[in-house]
């Protein structure tokens, strides 16, 4: 998953795009989880660091919604087919290898943007 440093400050994100961006970064491993099927106990098993930092960048740049909402976002977000393909390469990868090296990495951007 993104591991940002959770004890950066949110005020040194350098725009409210960046923030929200990490902040959907910070919910994406529990939305995977819950689009996969799992329950809301077991898909925020692990995340407390991530929704604690969550927590505090919606705060720091008053942000709209709640964590949920924000958590349904990232679910919306990695719904859409073409994201779904890359999370498929990226659970292979992680089976197979049990980490991603760079070139899965780029993959799975081209993936995102299209270009696979």
């Amino acid at each position: 998953g993104y591991s940002a440093n959770p004890k950066r400050p949110a005020d040194s994100l350098g725009s409210s795009a960046e923030a929200q961006s990490v902040l959907l970064a910070h919910c994406a491993g529990c939305a995977a989880l819950k689009l996969a099927g799992s329950c809301d106990q077991v898909a925020q098993q692990g995340s407390e660091g991530d929704f604690l930092y969550a927590a505090r960048i919606i705060e720091h740049w008053q942000l709209d919604g709640t964590l949920e909402d924000w958590i349904e976002k990232a679910k919306k977000l990695l719904a859409a087919p073409v994201n779904l393909a890359a999370l498929d390469l990226v659970a292979l990868e992680l089976m197979n290898g049990k980490s991603l090296d760079r070139d899965a990495i780029q993959r799975c951007v081209h993936i995102a943007e299209g270009k696979a």
